[in-house]
């Protein structure tokens, strides 16, 4: 039995082989008139233009394609990596696909949960270790794997309660994104000038002064692959790429720069700015919370406000939509890499606000940040409890 039981139930579960419960169906009945459904792991079976999927078909090749109904499971190319797909949808898909009946009462979502466990997938696995992308797990194979089936009533409590699980993941997604789409508005709004601050006393600030970004920070690149190559010194960690706002490191040698080893320390506040990578990746940057031992890379620059600019500030600045597109606008992208160089990201113009403002402007953003963060947190603990329910509440 399950290790996590609703208490009415007190039965121990029967099993069944998989062409007991399930049979396989080839409907080639149909008009085109039918949605063609994408199988995908992400989504299951979903039409092709709700995800954007654009695969060019002739009517030759879907009046081979096969009917696939509300209910029905997939047996995808990839199951053994990541379970049997379900439809919500009616429509067509591809004849390399077996499709799935059942055959006696069941609960579609009871199997739909199970068919995607870690513990249906290791079955799955065990004898297809000769499996490759373009092979497909057949009925044969699938028929001989044992699949729980509890009382129809238990069956149906618990995909009710995982439902409801995945109900309230879903709308923890919506809120985040929402909340990002707020962001993104508001940090849009605000340096456009089109959202005001005021003072203390309920007064505008002054206007905001046009500077250059080399006026109000200082800009360096990372150390020479001369410095890099000493085997003695400080250890350091080096930055590979920025993801998300995130620094993802990996670890070097001992790197000897005498004195000027501090100038090689990331410092709170610090920004780094990616300015040799592909054209979509051009612009992007993260910033330093904390005093890092670490130097910024061979492909980042490194942005110093000065003190009279909130860093935190500059950060959200440099993330606007208008400088993003700048930057990939500039970049030299005749190179195998699109670039910007030290100079001219210096001359990059700026409106500026005085410091007072910056600090109510960062503030501002940055406790819509925590929101946005506290909210995925929230999401992540939510996957976390799907992820145990589903690995305790079958067997």
């Amino acid at each position: 039995m399950p290790n996590l039981r609703f208490p009415e139930f007190k039965e121990e579960w029967e099993k069944k082989n998989g062409n007991e419960i399930f049979k396989s169906i080839s409907d080639k009945n149909h008009t085109s008139e039918l949605p063609i459904l994408a199988i995908s792991q992400e989504y299951g079976a979903i039409p092709r233009d709700l995800i954007d999927y654009k695969i060019t078909v002739t009517d030759k090749s879907i009046s081979s394609y096969k009917v696939v109904r509300k209910g029905n499971f997939i047996i995808s190319l990839r199951s053994f990596q990541g379970g049997i797909e379900y439809s919500e949808y009616h429509g067509i898909c591809s004849p390399a696909y077996v499709i799935l009946k059942s055959k006696i009462e069941i609960s579609d979502y009871f199997f739909k949960y199970y068919l995607k466990t870690d513990r249906y997938i290791l079955e799955l696995n065990k004898k297809l270790e000769g499996i490759r992308d373009g092979k497909m797990i057949s009925y044969s194979y699938f028929s001989e794997i044992k699949l729980p089936y509890p009382s129809l009533v238990e069956q149906c409590k618990i995909a009710d309660f995982l439902t409801l699980i995945d109900e309230r993941i879903q709308c923890q997604r919506k809120i985040i994104n929402q909340l990002d789409t707020a962001m993104r508005i508001i940090r849009e709004k605000i340096f456009k000038q089109q959202i005001k601050f005021r003072d203390k006393n309920g007064k505008h600030f002054p206007g905001w002064d046009m500077k250059t970004l080399g006026e109000i920070a200082n800009i360096r690149s990372g150390l020479s692959k001369e410095q890099n190559s000493k085997s003695e010194g400080c250890k350091v960690t080096r930055i590979e790429t920025i993801s998300n706002g995130e620094i993802n490191v990996n670890k070097v040698g001992f790197i000897d720069i005498s004195d000027n080893i501090d100038e090689y320390k990331l410092r709170k506040g610090d920004i780094l700015f990616s300015n040799i990578n592909s054209v979509a990746h051009i612009g992007k940057t993260a910033i330093a919370f904390s005093d890092l031992d670490i130097y910024h890379g061979m492909n980042l620059l490194c942005i110093k406000s000065k003190s009279d600019v909130n860093p935190l500030f500059l950060f959200y600045y440099l993330n606007t939509i208008e400088l993003r597109n700048y930057f990939k606008k500039i970049c030299n992208q005749a190179v195998s890499q699109a670039s910007i160089n030290q100079s001219e990201l210096s001359n990059t113009r700026l409106s500026l606000p005085c410091f007072a403002e910056q600090n109510q402007i960062a503030n501002f953003l940055t406790s819509l940040d925590v929101k946005i963060e506290t909210e995925k947190q929230l999401f992540e603990q939510y996957k976390q409890q799907k992820a145990y329910l589903l690995q305790n509440l079958f067997i």
